[in-house]
């Protein structure tokens, strides 16, 4: 991820805004990054901006975008500098979103009205490059794991429509019943063994072509059936046998678990999209997590009064309506 320009300490005031961990911010770099936080939380409305938006705190609209936009500011040059010191480069990839995000805010303010505030696009770009190459350094983090990889056998996930002979005991809400010590509440065993028959019958019944939640009306009420997706890894030597050797559409023999008994129609071996998007899910929660973590470091070192961080002065002269078109 190499960055394509440079970023210097220019803007039209001769005094810094922050300056945080080396990195001086001026009016120029202030403004743009105000006209960014507000294109990307849809700040539209100036007349709401004296209205409050905690009246038992006292704050208006106005004062909470700008403490927003300050904690932005912030966080962004603090990761930024990270990076910097980190050796971290934007790829090709990351070098295209940053003009495509610079031209779109342009056209979205339009040339004429940047001028007037001396904003080129190569400006806009400088900004961000800070954003994207803070988050790169965050990602990056993020990935350097000691944890080892899972394979693709053990990502995998199979779509299958359960239906579930229960020889647990579950309250009126269908939730497990366990004792005081934890143990499940089992059902007698009359009951554990008309449910092992009632599986049974209904799994011949099923594989003789018969609708599954037709067979499911006549069930015992506490039988019931849906949809899931199964990690593969997690299933029971007993699951995982009888999924490997169904065909999309087959239907399974009975599977005995610590709950009861199965009766699953396969209907995808390798569910590859959801598996993709839970490994995402995790991803974006462990690099969120991983760059709060971060921040609250930083922000312990650098944004502390002793190392004034803030021209005070510069600062108050900012306002939210000042970036809103």
């Amino acid at each position: 991820m190499v960055l394509a320009v440079v970023l210097t300490a220019c803007g039209s005031g001769k005094e810094w805004v922050f300056s945080v961990n080396g990195e001086k911010l001026y009016d120029k770099e202030v403004t743009i990054f105000g006209l960014i936080y507000t294109k990307e939380y849809h700040i539209v409305d100036a007349e709401r901006l004296p209205d409050y938006y905690d009246e038992e705190k006292g704050q208006t609209y106005a004062e909470f975008y700008k403490q927003g936009l300050k904690d932005e500011i912030l966080s962004v040059v603090l990761l930024y500098t990270e990076a910097k010191k980190d050796g971290c480069k934007l790829t090709k990839e990351a070098k295209q979103e940053v003009r495509a995000d610079a031209e779109a805010l342009v056209e979205s303010y339009g040339e004429e009205w940047l001028k007037k505030k001396d904003i080129s696009v190569s400006d806009v770009e400088r900004i961000y490059e800070m954003k994207y190459l803070g988050d790169a350094y965050v990602e990056g983090l993020s990935g350097d794991t000691e944890e080892q990889e899972e394979t693709t056998e053990q990502q995998r996930y199979v779509k299958v429509y359960q239906v579930t002979f229960p020889t647990v005991l579950t309250d009126e809400n269908g939730m497990v019943q366990s004792d005081s010590e934890g143990e499940l509440r089992m059902r007698s065993e009359d009951e554990c063994r008309q449910m092992e028959e009632q599986a049974a019958t209904f799994a011949e019944q099923a594989q003789a072509g018969e609708d599954m939640e037709t067979l499911l009306r006549d069930c015992d009420q506490t039988v019931t059936g849906m949809e899931k997706y199964l990690k593969y890894a997690d299933l029971d030597a007993d699951y995982q046998k009888e999924i490997d050797g169904l065909a999309i559409g087959g239907i399974s023999n009975v599977i005995p678990s610590a709950y009861g008994y199965y009766v699953v129609k396969l209907l995808d071996k390798d569910a590859a999209e959801h598996a993709a998007l839970l490994k995402k899910h995790e991803t974006d929660s462990d690099t969120q997590q991983g760059r709060q973590e971060l921040l609250e470091k930083l922000y312990a070192t650098y944004v502390r009064p002793d190392q004034n961080y803030e021209n005070e002065e510069r600062w108050d002269t900012v306002r939210i309506s000042s970036y809103i078109k």
